[in-house]
């Protein structure tokens, strides 16, 4: 909301660096974990106290029913959609570690690097580890006023002992993602400790605009690459699209409608695949294999991990993937 000054609050607002940790980069070092552990801070912005002087920037009017006088408000905690929020949190929950962290030295470790907004994505090797950093994590977050709920594991008895209301009743947990988007879920089926991926396909609107074809690509969150085979064809296909120069709101033509229900109808076998979170880490060293290619439309690479377990045998894992098409502007040649 503007005020009579045309600005509003998020235009003269500091942002703050980014402390987020980076996603693909903490699902690759999650999978390196024999047992997963994952929770979710309950209510996370209004446990964190906005400074009093600030607290006055954050006035609503409010009433509780139609009939009531409106009252003015004062928001004392981080407000959802502030432009600062997210780096408040995050600096929180460092500062908490650095404060309390020396008495539970395992989840300092995990609130300094294995937080993804307000969820921890963590784990370790051994049963009796994972307990450890369950315990630590619970009591160091609850130091800070925080309460970690919406606990999950792939083994049970980690777990014992906590209330059934402080555990996901669901076996399949959702990955978050940017909140501005309703993407395709990434997903963690706990039962069999695998990577699932659940994508219903969107009504199909009556005019097909390159604006409405972007928009449902966009849908298809992939941070891993692991579904580059069917993304690099929508890319190549919105390529296309570009290079026909139609206006953002223009219907496509009756063939590129036609390839486009192609595209969607694949897009479901999706809902198939599934990916071992574990990568079979043992003691012994891991290797990683990395391949790529192009061609006149695209470039890909693709790294596999190799592990061998205590009976010798090779474990190969897909960990990640990525595609980039071939630009339009510049020729592209291929070695004969």
């Amino acid at each position: 909301m503007k005020t009579s000054s045309k600005y509003s609050l998020n235009d003269l607002m500091e942002k703050g660096p980014n402390l987020q940790n980076d996603i693909l980069t903490l699902i690759i070092k999650w999978r390196s974990y024999r047992y997963a552990v994952i929770a979710d801070i309950e209510k996370m912005y209004r446990g964190i106290l906005i400074h009093e002087d600030q607290q006055q920037l954050q006035k609503i009017v409010w009433r509780f029913t139609p009939t009531d006088k409106l009252r003015e408000m004062q928001l004392c905690t981080v407000t959802y959609e502030s432009k600062s929020a997210p780096y408040l949190a995050m600096r929180t929950l460092k500062q908490l570690a650095i404060d309390e962290g020396d008495a539970y030295p395992q989840a300092r470790k995990a609130v300094m690097s294995e937080f993804y907004m307000d969820d921890v994505i963590s784990g370790r090797n051994t049963i009796e580890e994972a307990k450890i950093l369950q315990n630590e994590l619970y009591n160091l977050l609850l130091k800070g006023g925080f309460v970690l709920k919406k606990w999950a594991t792939n083994e049970a008895s980690i777990l014992e002992g906590l209330p059934d209301n402080y555990k996901r009743q669901q076996n399949t947990i959702d990955f978050k993602q940017d909140e501005s988007m309703k993407t395709l879920g990434l997903s963690w089926n706990t039962t069999e400790d695998v990577f699932v991926f659940n994508w219903q396909l969107p009504q199909q609107k009556s005019r097909l605009t390159k604006r409405v074809l972007l928009s449902n690509i966009s849908k298809i969150y992939d941070p891993l690459g692991w579904l580059s085979p069917m993304t690099v064809k929508a890319k190549l296909f919105f390529q296309k699209l570009w290079l026909d120069r139609l206006n953002w709101d223009e219907n496509v033509s009756e063939s590129s409608s036609k390839e486009w229900e192609l595209i969607r109808s694949e897009i479901i076998n999706i809902n198939d695949v599934t990916i071992p979170r574990w990568i079979s880490c043992y003691n012994n060293v891991t290797e990683l294999h990395g391949f790529c290619d192009a061609s006149e439309k695209a470039f890909a690479c693709v790294i596999y991990s190799k592990a061998t377990n205590d009976t010798g045998e090779a474990v190969i894992t897909l960990m990640t993937a990525k595609t980039k098409v071939a630009p339009t502007k510049k020729k592209t040649t291929l070695p004969i």
